[in-house]
């Protein structure tokens, strides 16, 4: 017990990040689930589909926004968190650089939206639907992970989305209000980063201002590969949502969605470990202990799996009813095995040590196996049920594992050499 305290004396900054990030993560994910039952049931299953489909399609968006700049700025936050003028550049760099893309964005998401006969029929769900972007313009989370101060993202994104739980089950109440749902979590994500801009500019006392072109310019290029592997992994890993939809409708997303929401409660637990932890390894480069932790990424995978394989049929009941086939779910669910470990090697192998490009190259093989897998179904006509969608996404899950592991084995070699160098 001696040796246990003294351990936890010695890491008292990771111990409190990893229980603050625990605590966030399980509210991110227990508080839309909480609301998933009631719209179900409230708005019923085609509108909770063409709900979750607009927020999909916005994911899209959010994506240029954030530009990588999440994971790539942490790590710049980190290296620099006893500079404040250098914090200060990282910081106003971002939120300017986010701002331009946010314009930008929704430029294009006007355009885009104009073009889609199905989606102009739902205009204001899906113009609504565009305020989510503000938690990547407004919530600078890259900062609080950079100097390990956890505490500040779980107070705030618990208790205002507490407060989007809470407005959702007040003002929609019949299935015309299904357009509300938007607006709900968008004024969470308003105040969010309010609260979050007063922290950073009053209590850190870092300055906001506007870096001049070369600097932004920097950090956004610095960001790219990130980006560009973020954008090919979406095709991948969210396409699907807009297929299914395009396909075999909305009531398809629904149950598509909730074996993806099973898998990210599979992969929270690594998430949290790589998020805490992402910032020591940025600045150790411990490859033992980055080995080890691996290891046990793996056999946590594999119990989560198999728990909730067991009580699927309970899971998939309380959340759409008992006449949904859960099959498509269980495959899906295999991804979960190899997920894990995959995530844990692209940010704190890949990102932290700086082989970003691994990433890139990764994501894009993996990409185009999944486009191609996804036209010859289609032109062979097997496009026609979920389980095509779901056996094309494990695969291509599978084949983006493979190539990481097998990269992982080079940056290892690499990082014992510079050791002994």
């Amino acid at each position: 017990m001696k040796k246990f305290l003294k351990l936890l004396s010695r890491h008292k900054t990771i111990v409190e990040n990893t229980s603050y990030l625990s605590i966030l993560e399980i509210l991110i994910l227990t508080i839309p689930l909480l609301s998933y039952p009631y719209l179900t049931r409230t708005v019923g299953m085609e509108k909770y589909g063409w709900i979750l489909t607009s927020m999909m399609f916005v994911s899209y968006f959010s994506l240029i926004i954030n530009f990588g700049t999440q994971e790539v700025c942490a790590k710049h936050i980190s290296v620099n968190r006893d500079n404040l003028d250098k914090l200060s550049e990282i910081f106003s760099s971002v939120i300017v650089a986010r701002f331009l893309l946010w314009v930008l964005s929704f430029c294009l998401y006007i355009l885009i939206l104009s073009c889609i006969p199905s989606y102009r029929e739902y205009r204001t769900l899906f113009l609504l639907s565009y305020g989510l972007t503000l938690n990547e313009l407004l919530f600078p989370s890259f900062y609080f992970q950079g100097v390990e101060k956890m505490k500040y993202i779980t107070i705030i994104s618990a208790a205002l989305r507490l407060m989007s739980l809470v407005l959702i089950f007040l003002v929609v109440r019949k299935v015309g209000d299904y357009i509300l749902v938007p607006i709900c979590y968008s004024v969470g994500y308003l105040l969010a980063g309010i609260v979050s801009f007063y922290i950073i500019l009053v209590k850190e006392g870092v300055r906001l201002y506007i870096p001049n072109f070369r600097t932004i310019l920097f950090y956004i290029k610095d960001s790219f590969y990130i980006f560009s592997t973020d954008v090919i992994s979406t095709i991948k890993d969210k396409f699907n949502y807009l297929l299914v939809g395009r396909f075999l409708g909305p009531e398809s997303v629904v149950i598509y969605d909730l074996g993806s929401r099973l898998i990210n409660i599979i992969n929270k637990p690594i998430s949290i470990i790589v998020r805490v932890l992402f910032p020591v390894f940025a600045k150790n480069r411990n490859i033992t202990m980055l080995k080890t932790i691996k290891k046990y990424v793996y056999l946590l995978s594999f119990f989560s799996v198999l728990i909730v394989e067991i009580f699927l049929p309970y899971i998939v009941e309380f959340f759409l009813g008992s006449n949904v086939d859960i099959w498509p779910i269980r495959i899906y669910l295999l991804a979960s095995l190899v997920l894990p470990v995959s995530i844990f090697i692209a940010s704190n192998y890949f990102i932290a040590l700086g082989y970003n490009q691994y990433i890139f190259k990764g994501i894009l093989v993996t990409t185009i196996l999944y486009v191609i897998v996804l036209v010859v179904l289609w032109l062979s006509g097997l496009l026609s049920n979920i389980y095509a969608f779901v056996t094309c996404a494990v695969i291509s899950f599978y084949v983006e594992y493979l190539y990481r592991v097998i990269k992982v084995k080079e940056v290892e070699k690499n990082e014992i050499k510079m050791i002994y160098k």
